[in-house]
């Protein structure tokens, strides 16, 4: 389970709490609250480090010999046609948004940690990720039902 859904990370949550399922991976900012009143009990955070929000929880590279690191992201994307100026523009002024402390501190609140990209950059993470998912999912034989 992921956060991009945020009706899904709910129910996710929900079910979890409820017993319907075990276990869930999600973003942290998806249950951060959930964890800071003890609703969920995390396990460990997938990324390479730990979280500075979460410093108690382990990563999973610290519990198991495996050379995990899947930290969450979150980017805008817009059409594909959208004209270079209208990209620079949004990007200018997210980015200043996320340079303002009140952001950060928000953001941080949630287990979120404020980084941004050019846009270049961001499409060689959409790409490696794809390319790094798509073959960890056909070795694994997974299958949409």
């Amino acid at each position: 389970m992921t956060g991009l859904d945020p009706a899904a990370t709910m129910r996710s949550g929900q079910d979890l709490r409820s017993g319907q399922i075990d276990v869930v991976f999600t973003s942290l900012p998806a249950v951060a609250g959930q964890i800071k009143i003890g609703l969920l009990q995390p396990i460990a955070v997938t990324s390479a480090r730990r979280s500075p929000t979460f410093p108690d929880v382990p990563t999973v590279r610290e519990s198991r010999p495996w050379d995990v690191d899947v930290p969450s992201w979150f980017g805008l994307m817009g059409p594909g046609k959208m004209s270079p100026e209208i990209t620079r523009q949004i990007h200018g002024e997210v980015a200043a948004l996320l340079r303002q402390v009140k952001t950060a501190e928000r953001l941080a609140a949630q287990g979120a940690e404020p980084h941004t990209t050019g846009t270049a950059e961001f499409a060689a993470l959409l790409k490696d990720d794809v390319e790094k998912w798509d073959a960890r999912v056909r070795i694994s034989g997974a299958r949409i039902a």
